[in-house]
């Protein structure tokens, strides 16, 4: 999953791309989307250290 500021006919956008689709989204589910992300990376870091 990847998260993108895109600009799509001339207006700027979050879109959140997954290998089979594409989905311009809110700002706020950007954020949301941003957030959770960045816990699962975090989590993700803190087993392989913890190691």
């Amino acid at each position: 999953m990847s998260l993108q500021y895109r600009k799509i006919n001339n207006r700027h956008c979050w879109v959140l791309t997954t290998p089979r689709m594409a989905a311009i989204i809110s700002r706020a589910e950007a954020e949301r989307i941003y957030r959770q992300l960045n816990a699962q990376s975090q989590q993700r870091s803190n087993h392989v250290s913890a190691i």
